[in-house]
């Protein structure tokens, strides 16, 4: 069996959905959390350096903890129940 991939299930876990975990998504990078909201990343950018969007320096890259979820609530005019579940959910 050298040389071939193991699958991660066998038998009957593969019918077991409780088996899967996710986490919450709480940090991006620039391009995933401009694509995420609709903005271009020098947009984003700017953002960060006016304070309206929160992130964090490690390392050499920046992570953005301002989730997109709440960056759209606060936009003036846009109520939580019109945004989309797949970014209220935090892009799970």
């Amino acid at each position: 069996m050298a040389g071939h991939p193991r699958l991660p299930f066998s038998g009957d876990q593969r019918n077991q959905p409780e088996k899967y975990h996710y986490v919450r998504k709480v940090a991006w990078t620039i391009p995933e959390w401009a694509f995420a909201v609709g903005l271009s990343r020098s947009y984003v950018t700017s953002l960060i350096s006016e304070g309206r969007v929160t992130s964090v320096k490690l390392g050499y890259k920046r992570l953005i903890t301002t989730t997109p979820d709440e960056f759209l609530a606060a936009l003036p005019g846009v109520r939580r129940d019109t945004i989309p579940e797949e970014v209220n959910d935090g892009g799970r």
